[in-house]
């Protein structure tokens, strides 16, 4: 069990580094995804704070506020989204690393989707959202 945790640490903290290199060959037009890079890891690290600091708590929705700030994100240089996404990545591997197994099972709600999730459900899900993320940089790099 501890080795597919680390697998999935592993995972993500190279995925900056993938999704720098895809994004710098797509150009430009990569901001958008690099908005949307910050964005969802903001939000996936807001729920893991919640289900590590509580028990069963609802994770919320991204609100206008957030979406907001994703298109005002989109906006920017790619250079500066990846910045600002490696950095809250690195906070989230932070987060990551100081789990004990018992942490990696603790539950919460998806209040869109209305379905229990476990940590280690989340972070999986944020790994097949960077590869996600990953595909579409390589398309737009063509």
């Amino acid at each position: 069990m501890l080795d597919d945790y680390r697998e999935l640490i592993d995972l993500l903290a190279r995925a900056p580094q993938q999704l720098a290199a895809a994004a710098k060959t797509a150009g430009e037009p990569a901001s958008g995804v690099c908005g949307r890079l910050v964005m969802s890891e903001r939000l996936y690290l807001g729920w893991l704070n919640e289900l590590f600091q509580r028990t069963d708590p609802l994770l919320r929705s991204p609100n206008l506020a957030h979406l907001a700030e994703q298109e005002r994100l989109q906006q920017q240089p790619a250079a500066d989204g990846l910045a600002t996404f490696s950095d809250s990545r690195g906070d989230t591997i932070s987060l990551l690393m100081g789990l004990s197994l018992r942490d990696w099972e603790r539950t919460g709600i998806l209040e869109e989707e209305g379905r229990e999730v476990t940590l280690s459900g989340l972070v999986e899900a944020l790994v097949d959202l960077d590869a996600d993320h990953l595909a579409e940089l390589q398309q737009l790099a063509g």
